[in-house]
């Protein structure tokens, strides 16, 4: 296991994912800063998903970690076999604790992911952590477990964002679809989060080593605030990458 991973690996201690909450309101009972981020791109792909989500007979969340967003999945298409996969043991463990009415399963779909199918996979926050040398494969079995037509929606951060201690690499639009573009049709792409002086002052006002705030009504404001002018960027100033790809019919 390279040192990348083993710092992911080393986070399956406490299910960070879970701090947020958006259903009821944003929320959140502990400081995680990167949380509007993560809950607004949740957000976006269940709204992305919906109608690919009810014709979908089975959806995959590919590297499901803590498993978070496999179980919004489950909640949002109750009638669809929703399956989170991950190749780390210790992460399938903690997604079984947090949701155990969720199917999780530990498959390394590279060495062994042959008889996995899905008409939907999600790929959120993943592919940044695939060593380099296996960046192709990994891309050419996720195009396998998909069935004809099949669609994978996926998110990465942009090399506008230094390389975490726990990333192999950042993206921009050309090197992510130089790996995709051999085995994926381009449905969709988008340039979301944008990076903001004035928006980490605002973090930093509302969320600190001295304070996290918990008014209920503010916090929602500002997510609010948020989705409305940060979410959406271009290439120049965006966070992360939103791609929605169709499974090449020769594949």
């Amino acid at each position: 296991m390279q040192q990348e991973q083993k710092t992911q690996e080393s986070e399956y201690q406490f299910p960070y994912h879970y701090i947020p909450s958006f259903r009821q309101g944003f929320g959140q009972c502990v400081s995680w800063i990167w949380a509007k981020q993560y809950l607004s791109a949740i957000e976006f792909l269940l709204d992305y998903a919906v109608d690919l989500g009810r014709n979908a007979g089975t959806i995959v969340d590919l590297g499901c970690g803590d498993g978070r967003v496999t179980s919004e999945l489950a909640r949002s298409f109750p009638s669809q076999k929703v399956k989170g996969v991950d190749y780390s043991e210790r992460a399938i463990n903690l997604a079984k604790a947090l949701s155990p009415q969720v199917n999780y399963e530990c498959i390394d779909i590279v060495s062994d992911g042959s008889n996995l199918e899905a008409d939907l996979v999600t790929l959120v926050e993943v592919f940044e952590h695939i060593p380099i040398a296996q960046c192709e494969e990994f891309v050419r079995s996720t195009a396998r477990i998909l069935n004809k037509d099949g669609v994978l929606l996926l998110t990465v951060p942009h090399a506008n964002n230094p390389v975490s201690p726990k990333h192999f690499q950042h993206f921009t639009s050309a090197s992510l679809l130089g790996f995709f573009e051999p085995y994926f049709e381009v449905v969709d792409m988008s340039y979301i989060q944008k990076s903001s002086k004035f928006l980490r002052l605002l973090n930093l006002l509302f969320d600190n080593s001295y304070y996290t705030l918990r008014n209920q009504w503010l916090n929602n404001a500002f997510y609010r605030f948020y989705k409305k002018y940060y979410f959406n960027a271009s290439e120049k100033d965006c966070s992360r990458i939103f791609l929605a790809l169709r499974k090449r019919s020769s594949e």
